[in-house]
């Protein structure tokens, strides 16, 4: 499609794409059998086998995640109750991208949330970058911008998929990690480093233009996927025949405490995600 910035001739990214007949689609939903014996199948999601592109380096453009998991991050070689577990800071990624060339980064999203005395729930949210170029091993010595990211969305028979496979993170990068997690191209935020190594970025900044991320079809903030974690990696047994190592829930912070300052409510009113009493 053309650049939106310069030309509205073309297909209109600021819009959904339209189903168009003849195009494949899987469907899901349940079958229907009326007493006439008219079945129909009603229909709950409905996903097109068609090829969706953006101009490559400008908004709007679109993401979406597919199957992910990350590790607890327990950094013991010796469970809790001696077992000896084999554990690592791990995570493995699978999203999709409309633009095929620019870097796409995954966030950690650390979220504090209170509560009112009249029941209003405030969030704030800490993007956590946890792809640099030693998570990657991509944008070693970037001429402008941050090091790393994802950008092997341009290689292979797949040009859209943007995938992250990483079993040896650097020590404390995904530790406590959060209960959702954020995939968002660099053309919407940038992990602006604040310091010439770029071992510090300018999280403020980063975190309001995530806040503040403008939206487009009708509602929707584009150049970013937000997904909840349902696979946690847990520590496993080294030796067969060894008691079971235990799933090691109390380095998942949500859980129990705020993900900003680490305090641990007495109640759910100051942390209403928190579990009161904690669960072990």
């Amino acid at each position: 499609m053309p650049n939106p910035a310069v030309s509205t001739v073309g297909g209109n990214a600021k819009q959904q794409a339209p189903f168009e007949v003849g195009d494949f689609v899987n469907y899901s939903g349940t079958l229907i059998t009326p007493s006439n014996g008219a079945e129909y199948v009603s229909a709950h999601t409905i996903e097109a086998n068609v090829g969706i592109y953006t101009q490559p380096g400008s908004q709007p453009s679109y993401l979406a995640i597919g199957e992910f998991g990350v590790g607890t991050a327990d950094p013991l070689a010796t469970a809790v109750n001696g077992a000896a577990q084999e554990t690592q800071d791990r995570i493995f990624l699978e999203a999709e991208t409309t633009d095929v060339k620019t870097p796409v980064d995954i966030y950690y999203e650390d979220a504090s949330n209170t509560k009112d005395a009249a029941g209003v729930i405030t969030t704030s949210v800490r993007n956590r970058w946890t792809t640099p170029f030693e998570m990657t091993g991509e944008n070693a010595t970037p001429l402008s911008g941050p090091t790393g990211g994802i950008t092997t969305q341009n290689t292979g028979a797949q040009p859209q998929r943007a995938r992250l496979r990483a079993t040896k993170a650097p020590a404390g990068l995904l530790s406590q990690p959060s209960r959702t997690v954020r995939v968002a191209v660099r053309s919407l935020c940038v992990p602006t480093a604040v310091d010439p190594l770029q071992t510090t970025i300018n999280q403020a900044a980063l975190d309001a233009c995530f806040a503040n991320a403008p939206t487009f079809a009708n509602g929707l903030k584009a150049g970013q996927y937000v997904a909840p974690v349902f696979e946690y990696i847990f520590p496993e047994n080294v030796k067969p025949g060894d008691v079971l190592v235990p799933n090691d829930l109390w380095h998942l912070p949500f859980l129990r405490s705020d993900a900003l300052t680490g305090a641990i409510p007495t109640s759910n009113t100051a942390n209403p995600e928190a579990l009161v009493p904690t669960p072990w």
